[in-house]
C-alpha cells in the first residue's frame, strides 16, 4: 500500500501533537494534585449569614480568622471558633489581606 509523503508527515505530526497534549495533561494534573496532597480539614465552625462564603484569612499574630461573605466579614477566634466581631457594610467583599 502506498502513502504519500504529505500524508505520512501529517499523520506523524498529528501523533506528536497528541502525545504532547497527553504528556502536558498528565504533568499538569499531577502537579495540581500534588499541591493539595497534604491538606486536610482539622476543624469547622458554624457561622450564620445570608450570603455565600468566600475567602478566609488567618492573622497569625492575633490568631483571628477572617471570613468574607457578601456584605460583611466575620471575625472569629481561630482556635475556638468563637465570634469576636463583624466588619459590616463591605458589599461585595471577597477576602481580607494583611
Amino acid at each position: 500500500m502506498y502513502f504519500s509523503t504529505e500524508f505520512l508527515v501529517n499523520k506523524t505530526l498529528f501523533f506528536v501533537k497528541l502525545i504532547s497534549i497527553q504528556f502536558f495533561l498528565f504533568v499538569f494534573i499531577n502537579i495540581s494534585n500534588a499541591q493539595y496532597a497534604n491538606l486536610k480539614i482539622i476543624d469547622s465552625f458554624p457561622i450564620k449569614g445570608t450570603e455565600g462564603w468566600d475567602y478566609i484569612a488567618i492573622h497569625e499574630a492575633t490568631q483571628r480568622l477572617f471570613v468574607a461573605h457578601g456584605t460583611q466579614v466575620n471575625v472569629l477566634n481561630a482556635k475556638t471558633g468563637d465570634s469576636i466581631g463583624i466588619i459590616p457594610n463591605t458589599f461585595g467583599v471577597h477576602g481580607v489581606t494583611f
